[in-house]
């Protein structure tokens, strides 16, 4: 059609300018059907992962993971036991309390398995994982999950303010105070940049008004785990993606929010 119109314009049938909103209306129609396009594959994708959601849940709840044992025991030490992890067989090492252990070299397929059997998520090929000296299998998920806290590589957020985004999933999160926040982000070094956005901790995140960073997010995801007091920390490969001023930052708060807890980082 362009090649027509364009022979039309060399025989003075028609003006250049009839070209160009002829372009321009052609233009304007191709970024909707674009756009169609990918909403579908979203869409298609989206149903897809739903349905394996619901697979791996209904498979969780046949196998019945998880027992009954409340976590008192804190800062507990981990203790990884003749355990299988994806190439290498029978690890063996222990993560003592009150201190940092880094493993080093972990492929990104295989960080999983150092971190999903601490949340009941799976269990480990073979071996046991201990968590204060017994399995961490019979420990309630409820007990796990409020006791050990992870960071991962992508932080993911609430659609919603910085506050709520702290406050999610926290016991009785409406007696929280604002001086609890603050001290918690202040403590990651994140408290100055929330105070510097339109809203401060009541803006919402996602928008162009806020749009954290990856390590902003890594940095509330943190502070989310000390209003939690989550007494065990796992860092799932949330360092190695960080620029080297950026990292060596992240790794002096982590000294000093490791006092007194179990910190586990998988790279």
């Amino acid at each position: 059609m362009s090649v027509f119109i364009i022979c039309q314009i060399a025989y003075g049938q028609r003006t250049a300018q009839h070209f160009i909103n002829i372009f321009m209306y052609m233009n304007q129609l191709h970024a909707p059907l674009n756009s169609l396009s990918s909403s579908v594959q979203d869409f298609l994708k989206a149903i897809v992962n739903t349905e394996r959601l619901l697979v791996v849940l209904k498979e969780f709840k046949k196998r019945g993971i998880g027992g009954t044992l409340e976590m008192t025991q804190l800062p507990a030490e981990i203790e990884f036991e003749c355990v299988a992890i994806g190439t290498a067989r029978h690890l063996s090492f222990l993560c003592s309390p009150k201190t940092t252990t880094v493993i080093l070299g972990v492929p990104n397929a295989e960080r999983s398995f150092f971190t999903y059997p601490l949340f009941h998520i799976n269990d480990a090929q073979a071996g046991v994982i201990k968590v204060g000296g017994i399995d961490v299998r019979k420990y309630s998920t409820s007990s796990l999950r409020r006791n050990v806290g992870l960071i991962p590589q992508d932080c993911k957020l609430l659609d919603d303010t910085i506050l709520a985004c702290l406050k999610y999933g926290l016991q009785d999160p409406e007696s929280i105070e604002y001086k609890s926040v603050f001290a918690a982000c202040q403590a990651v070094k994140i408290h100055d940049t929330i105070q510097r956005i339109p809203g401060g901790y009541n803006a919402r995140i996602g928008t162009k008004v806020c749009s954290l960073s990856r390590e902003g997010r890594r940095r509330l995801a943190l502070a989310r785990l000390l209003l939690q007091n989550s007494q065990i920390l796992v860092f799932d490969g949330a360092i190695a993606t960080l620029g080297e001023e950026k990292e060596a930052d992240l790794c002096e708060i982590m000294k000093e929010v490791s006092y007194q807890r179990t910190v586990l980082v998988v790279e």
